[in-house]
Parts: structure tokens; sequence; C-alpha cells
């Protein structure tokens, strides 16, 4: 595994924490619908992510530009609004046999009743929306956002 690819592995699982941490207290704390709250936690974690991405994974040699910044936003705000919350809002209502079967084989006889069926659904469809949009995200940073000279270690 090339060294950006760890750096972007590594930043996308503090984003993620963050993201899912945002989305359930807003979600079974404060009571948001869950489409609006994954909005708002993703945008959150997107602001990290662009800064830690330009400086840290792809140590991109361009300065910081607003054009940059817009692009990274379009493709990141695209993942989410079509891919993520369109992933998320099939398992949470069209395919809820997947989660419901994950949590009545897995995590009920796992862990009985310290999760409930709404979290385990949330969750697991957060989890696959997350990964699908990280393969969109990392494939468009690196190809047109932020664009790091290859070394030879990371070709």
């Amino acid at each position: 595994m090339s060294r950006r690819i760890s750096r972007f592995v590594g930043v996308g699982i503090f984003n993620t924490g963050l993201d899912f941490t945002l989305l359930n207290i807003l979600v079974f704390v404060f009571g948001f619908v869950i489409l609006p709250a994954n909005i708002i936690s993703t945008l959150t974690a997107m602001s990290f992510s662009y800064i830690l991405n330009h400086t840290f994974v792809f140590k991109s040699e361009e300065s910081k530009s607003k054009r940059q910044y817009l692009l990274f936003i379009c493709i990141t705000v695209f993942g989410l609004v079509v891919i993520q919350n369109g992933i998320i809002h099939v398992m949470t209502n069209e395919l809820v046999a997947i989660p419901n079967a994950v949590y009545s084989w897995i995590v009920s006889p796992l862990f009985g009743n310290t999760f409930s069926q709404e979290f385990v659904q949330l969750n697991l469809a957060k989890a696959t929306a997350t990964l699908a949009t990280m393969i969109w995200n990392y494939q468009l940073d690196k190809r047109v956002v932020l664009k790091e000279q290859p070394s030879v270690k990371d070709v």
C-alpha cells in the first residue's frame, strides 16, 4: 500500500469518526431527521478533510486556492448528496432487510438490547455509504483536485 493511500486512510478514519459521532448525536440526541443530519455531519467532516488531505495526504504543491477548494467541495458534495444519501435512503427505506438481518443475526445475539435496531440500521447504511464515497473522493481528489507529483515510493 502506498504511503499516500495510508495517509488517506488515516485521515479518512479520523473524518469518519467525526462524521459518525456528529450524525448519531444529531439524530439520537437532538432528534434531527436522518438525511439533513447526515448533510450537516458530512459537511463538517469535509472541511477538516480538505485541510488534512491538502497538507498531509497529497502534499499538494499548489497553494490552497478558491478554485481547488471549490472543486473539492463539488466532488465531496456530489458524493454526499448523490452517493451517500442515496445509499442511506435505500438501506434505511428500501433494503431494510439487510440491516435488519445484521441486527437479528449478529448484533442482538452479541450485544442484546444495547443497540437499537434503528441505530444499527442507520450506522450500517452510513458505513456502506462512507466506503463508497471514500473511493469516489480518493479517485477524484488524486486526479483532479490535489494533484501530487508521483514519487517512486507512491507508484
